[in-house]
């Protein structure tokens, strides 16, 4: 058996979403996120659905998002990777300081500029999604090819407010004390 070269490289998916996105809708991340894995780029707003990636099908997958405290888009990401059996690598914005007006923005530029290069980036804005739209335009300037997700035809509500999440241990960081 020949092993293609990359074949065993990670596949680096970067998630930015709405920190409210509604676990009613979740199945729109896991199946942008089942859909990535399988080699083909989800239906999203950018760019065109059915793009393939064959080298991506079958590979390692690592999935970086930005471990909201509110759960959200990140929270269904992080589930469905360790669900799966991928690694979830998680950069909380409060790492980089205590004002999350400065915090965020911080830490999306290292998550798109630090560390492998993400392959893709899944975007799953709501509405006020200022952060998501930040780590959009950060990722796009990097050259990373973003595939923005909405709800499509389906109705959400507005930011409903909600308590901080307690986020379990990492299979990330399990990894690494290992």
């Amino acid at each position: 058996m020949m092993v293609e070269p990359g074949q065993y490289e990670p596949l680096r998916i970067l998630v930015t979403g709405w920190r409210h996105w509604p676990e009613e809708h979740r199945d729109v991340i896991e199946d942008a996120l089942a859909a990535v894995t399988a080699g083909v780029l989800p239906s999203g707003w950018a760019p065109p659905a059915s793009a393939v990636q064959p080298d991506w099908a079958g590979r390692p997958i690592i999935v970086r998002h930005g471990m909201c405290p509110y759960g959200g888009a990140d929270l269904w990401a992080d589930r469905w990777a360790v669900e799966h059996g991928h690694l979830a690598d998680r950069h909380p914005a409060d790492k980089f300081g205590r004002d999350m007006r400065i915090a965020g923005p911080l830490r999306n530029t290292w998550m798109v500029e630090y560390g492998p290069t993400p392959d893709i980036c899944l975007a799953f804005p709501g509405p006020g999604s200022t952060g998501t739209w930040d780590c959009i335009r950060k990722a796009t300037r990097k050259g990373i090819e973003v595939v923005i997700v909405g709800f499509g035809d389906r109705p959400y509500d507005k930011a409903t407010p909600r308590a901080p999440i307690q986020w379990p241990p990492s299979n990330m960081d399990m990894l690494v004390k290992g």
